[in-house]
């Protein structure tokens, strides 16, 4: 339901105190491994998955755009009032062609959401061919993960992908050679070992309380 529990995905690597996302993937780890603890296969699936899609989602550059403050100006107010499916895909302005004009910026060509998906569709079919892609840990980053946790690398990551500002490039030229290039060497191996990385410390996590439970 519109406004009823939805994910919030976007994440600003830039702004320290942006932490809904961070809260998530904490949730998330905790509960994977209670699940992982308790034998519970089904849930541990569930959060896993879900986990994934989090992290995903984090560190993929369309959801570093500040979404939010978008809808706020394109509607009016913030996103959580948008109550109803109607009222969350179409804007109603002040006159006809003020809503008009509100939501093609928002649905037309290059409009915030028609823009966001091409991307994402963009980067979907660049690693939908490949038969290998890089992205397995190394013995350093998992000893680095037991200490740590993986929201460092998690913050470290999204950094790194919001430093190469492939969606602000997208938005200007389309999807380019340079940004396959980008997406298959250097943005999905990151995405998969940051993943991997969240599975492992719950895993590893599990096995250290399990040990204690005797």
């Amino acid at each position: 339901s519109p406004a009823r529990d939805e994910p919030w995905h976007y994440y600003n690597p830039a702004d320290p105190t942006d932490g809904a996302i961070i809260t998530m993937i904490e949730d998330h780890i905790f509960n994977l491994t209670e699940a992982l603890v308790a034998g519970n296969n089904e849930r541990a699936a569930f959060e896993a998955a879900w986990m994934a899609h989090t992290i995903v989602d984090g560190l993929t550059p369309a959801h570093h755009y500040p979404l939010s403050d978008k809808i706020e100006e394109l509607w009016g107010y913030p996103k959580e009032m948008r109550k109803s499916i109607k009222d969350k895909n179409i804007i109603k302005g002040k006159s006809r062609r003020d809503t008009l004009s509100k939501n093609w910026q928002y649905w037309g060509a290059k409009g915030v959401f028609t823009t966001h998906f091409m991307f994402e569709f963009g980067f979907a079919t660049t690693i939908a061919p490949l038969k290998v892609i890089a992205g397995k840990p190394n013995q350093d980053e998992l000893i680095r993960v037991q200490a740590s946790g993986v929201i460092p690398f998690f913050r470290e990551a999204a950094l790194r992908i919001h430093a190469m500002r492939m969606y602000e490039e997208f938005q200007v030229s389309g999807w380019t050679p340079k940004l396959a290039k980008q997406t298959k060497l250097h943005l999905a191996p990151l995405i998969i070992k940051t993943v991997a990385l969240s599975w492992y410390y719950a895993a590893y996590q599990a096995d250290q309380l399990k040990a204690k439970q005797g």
